[in-house]
């Protein structure tokens, strides 16, 4: 599953990774994050990520910024966000495709706070 999500990551991200692979030492970071979904789930999480996320802006940027850690940015596309319900995917219900409603709540009591 490891080789399969990380050949799908963007060859550009692939082709800074050492021998263009993850770290043995990184792959039960991967494995983590793969639980409770499917391989494809963590393909198009990682697909919607390196956009999202500003990766791939990063990577073209014209001032230089690019990006320091491929290891970490290729960890961070796959890793679960920080939403406690486990069936949340960047805020929306995996299951039904509906808005989370812990992001939801999480969100109006930081805008209360």
């Amino acid at each position: 599953m490891v080789k399969t999500v990380v050949a799908s990551l963007p060859a550009e991200l692939v082709a800074l990774l050492p021998y263009r692979s993850l770290p043995r030492r990184n792959q039960p970071q991967f494995l983590a994050a793969m639980a409770g979904r499917t391989t494809q789930q963590i393909i198009d999480r990682a697909a919607r990520r390196w956009t999202a996320h500003g990766y791939a802006d990063a990577l073209h940027s014209i001032d230089g910024k690019g990006i320091g850690s491929a290891v970490g940015v290729a960890v961070a596309l796959v890793q679960a966000g920080e939403c406690p319900y486990a069936r949340c995917e960047d805020g929306t219900d995996i299951d039904t495709g509906a808005g989370c409603r812990m992001c939801e709540e999480r969100r109006a009591e930081r805008r209360e706070a």
